[in-house]
């Protein structure tokens, strides 16, 4: 039997196990803004995205990059 294989060949920065806490802490973030913004001049415009408001290269796992089919790195899932 074959061994099982990752379709996407995407994979983080780092070795962070996780960047569920950070987008947590960024979506947050992007909530305290919006409402802080409503309440001083509620005609001023919202932050539309999250990346208004953090960056992905703070995080632990720094976003991801696409591995290319030459590199001799295993796809296991």
């Amino acid at each position: 039997m074959s061994h099982s294989r990752r379709k996407s060949p995407f994979v983080g920065v780092t070795a962070a196990p996780s960047a569920a806490e950070d987008k947590r802490r960024a979506n947050k973030r992007l909530r305290r803004v919006a409402k802080v913004r409503v309440q001083v001049n509620p005609e001023e415009e919202l932050p539309a995205k999250l990346k208004e408001v953090s960056d992905i290269w703070t995080t632990a796992k720094e976003g991801k990059i696409r591995i290319s089919p030459g590199d001799r790195v295993r796809m296991r899932k």
